[in-house]
């Protein structure tokens, strides 16, 4: 029966979980990697640390990042973490090679004016007058 489903492609799984799974998984792993930390690691601290590494990845798009995270615009990073939090350099690096989406993801014109805003901010923090 089995070999039938693989040859025709017809087989329906159902996959069955704990609803707290994920939750308790992230925990667990959180305690284990941090053990003096005195609070938890949670999903919601993970997904923000996440794009926050992202972001401060300057070889990974929005667009990119945006896949990553399930958005469908490029404007909804933005609520998700800062680049200044992220990490830098190659250890620990953040890697999605592939990542397929269903919807295009949708570029904000909000996008463009922020990065604007940025450079100019950056510009005026390295300005030294003499």
């Amino acid at each position: 029966m089995a070999a039938h489903y693989a040859i025709d492609g017809t087989a329906q799984f159902t996959i069955a979980h704990d609803k707290d799974y994920l939750y308790n998984s992230v925990v667990q792993l959180g305690k284990s990697t941090f053990p003096k930390l005195r609070t938890r690691v949670s999903p919601y601290c993970f997904r923000h640390q996440v794009a926050s590494d992202m972001k401060a990845d300057p070889e990974i798009s929005l667009e990119h990042a945006a896949k990553v995270m399930g958005h469908l615009s490029d404007y909804s990073i933005g609520k998700y973490g800062h680049a200044a939090h992220g990490r830098k350099g190659k250890a620990g690096k953040i890697t999605a090679p592939f990542v397929q989406t269903s919807r295009e993801i949708k570029h904000s014109p909000k996008v463009d004016r922020l990065a604007r805003f940025k450079m100019a901010s950056a510009k005026r923090r390295d300005y030294k007058p003499n």
